[in-house]
């Protein structure tokens, strides 16, 4: 799996905005040292570990997306958490039964009274903001009053995870930053 052609694609010795076949992105995967997953390898691999649960990134065609992952990945409905990047989105994927779905603001500024106002109406699992926004904004507090999960996107440096957790954030999405021994962090 990749998060995307552009920057991340680069960094994997890609060319950005060149189509590419499955059997080119898997080759191009295996001379970085990487195992390329695509559906059938992911449900596999969750098959073979079944207490895994993943986050979806899919930008387009997410309910489509979100359908076939449904038919493929056994029990799907809880192991699979999908973000939605609208309101009509989060309902249609919360009417596609998934257990818990991610409201994700970071492509759209949607206002705090706004998404108040669907935490308090729809009470999602969880949230995602801009990690800015999710250094300072009151939402955070609310939406952790609220029993909502508070994601923040992209986070790239342990002092700024370190920072939001402590603001109130529970998780961080980011694209390369790997788990420190407590031990190794700084007061």
């Amino acid at each position: 799996m990749l998060h995307d052609w552009g920057e991340t694609w680069e960094r994997f010795g890609g060319q950005p905005g060149q189509p590419i076949t499955l059997a080119g992105f898997m080759q191009q995967m295996a001379r970085r040292n990487r195992t390329g997953l695509d559906l059938k390898k992911l449900c596999d691999w969750m098959i073979l570990h079944p207490d895994t649960k993943i986050i979806t990134d899919v930008k387009t065609q997410n309910i489509s997306a979100l359908s076939l992952i449904l038919n493929r990945i056994p029990k799907a409905r809880q192991r699979v958490i999908p973000q939605a990047y609208s309101f009509d989105e989060w309902d249609a994927l919360v009417g596609m039964g998934f257990d818990r779905v991610l409201l994700t603001v970071y492509r759209r500024a949607q206002r705090s009274f706004m998404l108040r106002t669907f935490i308090t109406k729809r009470h999602p699992w969880g949230l995602t903001l801009p990690k800015d926004r999710a250094s300072h904004d009151s939402i955070v507090q609310f939406a952790r009053d609220h029993g909502v999960y508070v994601f923040a996107h992209t986070v790239n440096t342990h002092t700024e995870a370190q920072n939001l957790i402590k603001s109130g954030v529970s998780e961080i999405y980011t694209d390369f930053l790997l788990p420190i021994d407590e031990s190794e962090s700084t007061p």
